[in-house]
């Protein structure tokens, strides 16, 4: 095996835990509540039969107003993202190597 090809299998490798980490508690998550957002509710017995009506006629309710505050919640938690992790980057990277490695980042 050629020194390429070991280091794309290497890299592969190291990212499998972070890819399981996403699909286990992001990707099934998200699957499972936008399943349950198609389920009209029935107020005596929980969630009814799966139904793509309340997809298709979002001005009928509080949709707008629910995307609205999600985009938002979004937006907001990015930029506070982004201001929190530049100049914590920057510093890992202006410390040296030994910082960094304390940090599990290498430079």
């Amino acid at each position: 095996m050629n020194r390429g090809l070991r280091d794309k299998w290497r890299e592969w490798l190291l990212s499998l835990p972070s890819v399981g980490w996403l699909a286990a508690f992001f990707l099934a998550p998200s699957l499972v509540v936008l399943a349950i957002a198609f389920k009209p509710v029935n107020p005596y017995a929980g969630s009814g039969r799966l139904d793509a009506r309340h997809a298709s006629q979002p001005h009928q309710s509080d949709y707008p107003s629910i995307v609205w505050r999600t985009i938002w919640i979004s937006v907001a938690t990015t930029a506070l993202c982004i201001f929190l992790a530049t100049p914590t980057g920057y510093y890992m990277r202006a410390a040296g190597r030994i910082t960094a490695a304390c940090c599990f980042c290498s430079s």
